[in-house]
């Protein structure tokens, strides 16, 4: 496409800068390696189209750079600048990190290209999901299996428990999607207690090491965790700057973050998503309170003033991409609706979505004596978390309030 802008010189200047930030952003990588164009410019939007030879994680640098210095050189009003790397287009309103939805008129869907995108866990609740709206969307999709793959097969395999994953398997892999791990909704034996810590921490550890092992690593590593990570906090309001509990799942949860330390020490930008309860009807805590509350016998647990962190699957598949997507955000993020309910309130709204009574209550001290441990660490613990990070960085929830969540979730299922 021609260049239009009235100013050539301007534009000239504009790409000096933007160059010069570059080098500052990747002193690692020679000026020969840099390869930019102008595309196209108006009297306020300039488009460059870049690509870096080797490390695709300085990218990413560059585009943060980018954000935060090199809109300051542009005149006009907030300027626009779109960035094309490797087909990846990332999007940057002058101050604003946006995403495609923010933009969705700004740039044409013929325009945006697909990822290669790794995902464990992919025939879980959350992961099977997940795969079926990038697939929708156009996304290639390599699913992590235990079972050795058939010949020609997109598939990667891996076996975090002997260590199995080959960091070649990755190459030209754009994000990884990590959601593996042993259900912690069982009675704990100190067996189970094992395979809990170690699905998450050895299979986490496991990743990122593949990851850093790579001359171009992923862009993004996305890894699941858990409200957990906070332990039982009463009526403290929670959120990612909020101090870590102090029993099993709070430390399983600190050691879990922790293992994918090595991905974002070789650059690759790595988002912790702490999951509340996943609401939907094909699994998880839900699928397990159905059948009690169609009958009739449903109620609260305890005390019921025990708070719930819960999100809809549709909003949890929704987080997931937007993590994949939006290069402002890393570390730990509360992956939770904005309004968190007692249990006392959860049984009442989902007693009225099916139209049935919950009088019923399930004493404290029968879930200890069924569960132990476990049931004073989930069914009991008190998780009042809000999802600041989500929010600042501009995430709309589809569906912030509890009943109509259900009522959606039910519907679907």
């Amino acid at each position: 496409m021609p260049i239009q802008d009235p100013n050539p010189p301007r534009l000239a200047a504009d790409l000096a800068v933007f160059h010069v930030l570059l080098a500052r952003a990747a002193p690692r990588i020679q000026q020969d390696r840099v390869r930019l164009r102008a595309v196209g410019a108006d009297h306020n939007c300039i488009h460059i189209r870049g690509a870096v030879a080797e490390r695709k994680i300085v990218v990413e640098l560059v585009v943060v750079e980018m954000h935060i210095r090199f809109v300051g050189s542009l005149r006009g009003p907030a300027p626009l600048l779109q960035v094309r790397m490797w087909g990846t287009i990332q999007l940057f309103h002058a101050g604003y990190g946006m995403t495609d939805a923010d933009t969705a008129d700004a740039v044409p869907s013929s325009q945006r290209t697909s990822w290669m995108i790794a995902v464990s866990g992919s025939t879980g609740l959350i992961g099977s999901a997940l795969v079926d709206s990038l697939r929708r969307d156009g996304h290639q999709i390599r699913r992590m299996v235990r079972s050795r793959p058939s010949p020609g097969s997109e598939h990667i395999l891996w076996d975090p428990e002997s260590g199995t994953l080959d960091p070649g398997a990755l190459v030209g892999v754009d994000a990884v999607v990590h959601l593996a791990g042993e259900n912690v909704g069982e009675r704990w034996t100190a067996e189970k207690k094992a395979r809990i810590r170690d699905s998450r921490v050895r299979g986490t550890r496991l990743l990122a090491e593949a990851i850093a092992a790579l001359d171009e690593p992923p862009r993004v590593l996305v890894c699941a965790s858990a409200v957990g990570i906070y332990g039982d906090r009463g009526d403290e309001m929670l959120d990612e700057d909020s101090r870590a509990g102090l029993d099993f799942l709070a430390r399983v949860g600190q050691e879990w973050e922790a293992a994918s330390e090595p991905a974002a020490e070789c650059g690759a930008r790595v988002v912790k998503l702490r999951f509340g309860v996943v609401l939907s009807p094909r699994g998880g805590a839900l699928e397990k309170m159905l059948l009690p509350f169609r009958i009739g016998v449903g109620g609260k647990v305890g005390s019921g003033q025990q708070w719930m962190s819960w999100i809809s699957l549709t909003d949890a598949v929704a987080a997931i991409r937007f993590a994949l997507e939006t290069a402002t955000l890393e570390g730990p993020v509360n992956t939770v609706a904005p309004h968190p309910v007692t249990n006392a309130e959860f049984t009442g709204a989902l007693g009225d979505v099916l139209g049935r009574p919950t009088v019923m209550t399930v004493p404290a001290f029968a879930l200890r004596l069924a569960y132990g441990e476990m049931a004073d660490a989930t069914l009991l613990a008190s998780q009042r978390a809000r999802p600041r990070k989500l929010q600042e960085a501009g995430f709309r929830f589809q569906h912030p309030e509890l009943r109509d969540a259900l009522r959606a979730e039910l519907a679907d299922g």
